[in-house]
């Protein structure tokens, strides 16, 4: 690899008087050894010249590789002319020293700046053998104040790979499912590039598609707003304020473009194609990115495992997304703009098949069913915030518009029975049913039904949020927020649904259905708080604020089969055709399951504010809100029945935060008023299996919640450790009952108020280095939970509701050992999940399992250049009564690349995915309520070829 060394140097050229003008002179060396010509690696030059008595006279430093990030300015002097001669004195580890001379011709005096470029091939040093010290070159972490910084070079990566890589392989950092990350127990609010939101809100774009190679610091911190200089007396963030990861850009793409392509197609028709581009400046940011897979998964090997990995990706799915992000500020920093824009389009085709044991008071019931499902999606989201900040005041104003439309085509059969099925093969009974109509043993079975349906959806939404601080005499200050949200929706639905119940006497039910779903709503609110007493340590500030909600939903509900004919044959038209005239879909409105309803919603909240902040850091803040809340209801169903509902809730939700060096305690009370719909004295028939029922007797819920947690890092041995615990208790919570007809199969839920739901829980975690070079690490985390859950049984009397209490403990804990030297990079790490929960209910199986994650990842580059990325993990079921449910299961994923071309841009890898065919496509789950074993389509095993280009384009003077 070719080291360029950058030393800019100051030239005195116009000797006028004492005045003195000097020009910029960038010399790049290259160096490479005198035998085997390799090209080394950092390095070390002095440039100087020569005086008239012949000393010299030293000009600059230049240290390590050729970036911004490391030059050094000196200046020449004397004055530069054709003819003059500028030394450089190059010199390497185990290298001998050695001094070039550059001679000043015409041609490089008419450039700007003055190029100077050449090759120095350094002799080796005589090796002696004697007692050295040997520190390590390359620092993991460090700590600077409170802020972590991470430092991206440390850790070896495969090449091409995103910034997830990265990010997965920080200490204390975990990155789970959907982009949601959390340090040292912290959940990270915003993922940050340079200090600057990227595609606000949507932390996956950032993660899937900046190349790792791009990033120098990654940067953990709590973000103080970016009005604090007026609301605070203190820029500093308090404990309160929510964590962010920052990544910092290498100075040599802090300017200019760079680009990031990757294409490539594999067995089974994969491919994957992604384009991402990213332009910065000074003041200003540009990028945009798009990325079309069939892949379902956007993992790659060496990511370590996770239980993730053995859950089975539901479906086949087509993504298409694009987006574009734009910012940029003014030259002082005080105002600033940008927007973001994202498009995404998926085509999923998903196929399930479950089986399922429902424990019930009387006896468990069996349910087979099986759903093929097309789904289309499309997505647009687009968002504008500008922001002012001026000497005593500071203005936001962020707008959000977002718009999906969908569509979805499905066919679903389910049979129900009262004994255990007996299958010669996963489906059989529904095959023997719906595919071979065989009815022979259709009289011993509860019901079966099959459903073919389509759907088309449309719905946007636009959110208005402007904010205003204003500092006023005497140090006070006021805030001002005015925010609302507006949004549309309408839903088309067409189904036929034939029910056959062979216990009854009316035996079926056909129902060809047509529906709509106009919705409409918006939100607006306005809040203001200020201090009203400041004095040594204690701050009180009022606030206030005011809610007003409005909902109108409305479902039109037709039963095309009362028109007869056609209208009623599940042979009649083509699923999705309607009447040709407005009188006849007159005639078949469900008038029982029709409804138009109105809520409104008003929330007067009035709040006082304690903050005591102590010596040493230490901070209480008292919050003593009162929510004044009155909802209004109204609902007309049939042709002249409305039921109303209006109810008046006041709570006192008071919270309490402590912090203290790292030690965080908060306590906190809520009321939670129920779905105003679950009060309205209304029947909803129109699933037969399974009606819904009102309960205007239903209470709001209040929940109580204390959690602590302590969280430290170190930079002696790169430790990070947190520990916390939690406490939540609801009272009054909303619970389902469920009359179960065991004739018919029909289940009724009617909502009812339940109390002795509470859950307490510990978690814990630490990383550090175990040598002096951070060589090796080892990390572990775990966390502890006891979930007392009750709910109500499903029965077949409706005058016996009945609770049921189950007891759950839950431990899962994580053990990692990493090894990272140079081109090696090793990581071996188990996971265990424990579950134990009981019930005094009769009949109530006991569960005791665990389930266990061994795996092992290399990344490895080999001296010719070429990098093995691998993981290969073992997942085992164990400890249920179901032996099918007790698996062993080989995951190995490969990936070869090689990088090509002058700075690595071209990479060709090859990846291997489920290489043992052993990734299983069905899930098992097992708790209280029942049994459920669900087949899904998935990815098969595939091998893919991709090729990837790196584009780099920066100003000429983007170093000065």
């Amino acid at each position: 690899m070719k080291i360029h060394f950058c030393l800019l140097l100051f030239a005195l050229l116009l000797p006028i008087k004492s005045h003195s003008q000097y020009r910029d002179i960038c010399v790049m060396l290259h160096l490479e050894d005198s035998d085997t010509k390799r090209q080394l690696g950092n390095g070390l030059a002095y440039a100087f010249s020569k005086n008239k008595e012949g000393v010299d006279t030293l000009t600059m430093i230049k240290i390590m590789k050729a970036t911004p990030e490391y030059m050094y300015y000196g200046e020449l002097k004397r004055k530069l002319s054709v003819g003059d001669t500028l030394f450089v004195r190059s010199r390497c580890e185990n290298y001998e020293e050695e001094t070039t001379p550059f001679v000043i011709t015409q041609k490089m005096i008419e450039e700007t700046p003055v190029n100077i470029e050449g090759t120095v091939r350094l002799r080796r040093a005589p090796k002696t053998l004697r007692e050295a010290t040997v520190t390590a070159s390359k620092i993991m972490m460090v700590n600077k104040g409170d802020t972590i910084v991470y430092n991206a070079d440390y850790f070896q990566l495969a090449e091409g790979s995103m910034l997830d890589a990265l990010i997965s392989q920080l200490p204390g950092v975990k990155l789970e499912k959907g982009g949601r990350i959390t340090i040292n127990g912290n959940f990270v609010s915003s993922l940050l590039i340079n200090g600057k939101d990227f595609f606000k809100g949507d932390p996956t774009v950032a993660l899937e598609n900046l190349p790792a190679y791009m990033v120098n610091k990654v940067k953990a911190y709590q973000k103080a707003p970016d009005n604090a200089y007026i609301i605070r007396d203190s820029l500093k963030a308090n404990a309160s304020d929510p964590w962010v990861i920052d990544v910092n850009l290498k100075r040599d793409y802090a300017q200019g473009w760079i680009a990031n392509a990757e294409s490539g197609y594999g067995t089974g028709n994969r491919y994957l194609a992604r384009l991402f581009g990213l332009r910065f400046t000074d003041y200003s940011r540009l990028s945009l990115f798009t990325n079309f897979n069939n892949t379902n998964d956007n993992g790659r090997p060496g990511r370590e495992g996770s239980w993730s990995s053995i859950e089975p990706v539901f479906g086949r799915s087509v993504s298409k997304t694009g987006g574009l992000s734009y910012g940029t500020e003014s030259k002082n920093r005080k105002t600033s703009f940008s927007t973001n824009l994202t498009l995404a389009y998926n085509n999923d085709d998903i196929q399930t098949e479950k089986s399922t044991e429902r424990f019930q008071a009387f006896g468990s019931s069996y349910v087979r069913s099986r759903n093929q499902e097309h789904l289309r999606n499309t997505v647009l989201n687009m968002d504008a915030s500008f922001s002012h900040s001026a000497k005593k005041a500071y203005f936001c104003w962020d707008n959000v518009f977002s718009y999906n439309h969908s569509k979805d085509a499905a066919n679903n059969y389910s049979v129900e029975s009262a004994a255990l099925p007996t299958e010669s093969y996963r489906g059989a009974l529904l095959d023997s049913l719906f595919v071979l109509q065989n009815y022979a043993k259709a009289g011993a079975l509860t019901n079966y039904n099959r459903d073919l349906s389509t759907q088309s959806t449309t719905n946007w939404t636009y959110i208005s949020l402007f904010n205003a601080d204003i500092r006023l005499p005497h140090s006070r200050y006021i805030t001002l927020q005015l925010n609302g949200r507006y949004s549309h929706a309408t839903d088309k639905w067409f189904s036929r649904y034939a029910l056959f119940m062979p216990r009854s006497s009316e035996n079926g039910d056909y129902r060809n259905k047509y529906q709509t779903t106009p919705q409409h709503e918006y939100q607006w609110w306005a809040y203001a708080n200020a201090p009203i007493y400041e004095k040594n340590i204690v701050r009180l500030v009022a606030a206030y604020t005011y809610r007003q909600e409005y909902y109108s939903n409305s479902r039109n509900l037709y039963r095309l089969d009362y028109l007869g004919g056609q209208w009623a044959s599940a042979n009649g038209y083509v699923l999705g055709m309607l009447p040709s005239t407005g009188d006849s879909l007159t005639r078949c409105i469900d008038y029982a399951n029709t409804f138009n309803s109105n809520r409104h919603l008003y929330r007067h909240t009035p709040e006082l504010q304690v903050q005591l902040t102590f010596k040493k850091g230490a901070a209480l803040t008292l919050l003593f809100p009162v929510n004044f809340e009155h909802d209004v209801l109204s609902d007309l169903r049939m042709k002249d029945v409305r039921s109303h509902v209006s109810k008046h809730y006041v709570g006192f939700d008071p919270k309490i935060q402590f912090s203290w060096s790292g030690l965080n305690i908060e306590a906190h009370k809520r009321l939670v008023a129920p779905d105003m719909t679950y009060l309205l004295d209304v029947r909803d028939d129109s699933s037969p299996l399974a009606i819904y029922l009102g309960n205007p007797t239903l209470k709001a819920t209040d929940i109580y919640s204390l959690s602590t947690k302590f969280s430290k890092t170190i930079t002696k041995h790169a430790q990070n450790y947190y520990t916390g615990a939690g406490y939540h208790v609801l009272h009054h919570a909303v619970g389902q009952s469920r009359l179960y007809d065991n004739t018919l199969g029909v289940t009724t839920y009617t909502p009812r108020n339940i109390n002795g739901n509470w859950t307490v829980s510990i978690n814990g975690g630490y990383a550090r280095s175990l040598d002096a070079r951070q060589y090796w690490t080892i990390s572990a985390d775990a966390v502890w939970k006891y979930d007392n859950s009750v709910d109500f049984l499903q029965t077949n009397n409706i005058d016996a509701v009945t609770r049921t209490s189950v007891h759950n403990q839950a431990l899962d804990g994580n053990l990692a050992l990493r090894y990272r030297q140079k081109a090696v990079a090793l990581s071996f790490v188990t996971s265990a999940k424990w579950q134990h929960a009981e019930s005094e209910r009769e009949g109530f199986t006991t569960i005791n399992s665990l389930d266990m994650l061994y795996g092992l990842t290399a990344n490895v580059t080999f001296p010719w250049g070429i990098t093995l990325n691998t993981d290969c993990s073992l997942y085992t079921r164990g400890g249920y009564s179901d032996e099918t449910m007790n698996t062993h299961e080989w995951i190995w994923n490969a990936e070869l690349s090689k990088s090509f071309l002058r700075k690595k841009s071209l990479v060709i890898r090859l990846l291997g995915y489920d290489l043992l065919h052993q990734r299983h496509n069905v899930l098992r789950t097992l708790n209280a309520q029942g049994r459920t074993e669900t087949w899904y389509n998935t990815i098969p095993r595939y091998v893919m070829l991709t090729l990837a280009y790196r584009l780099s384009i920066q100003p000429k003077k983007a170093n000065q």
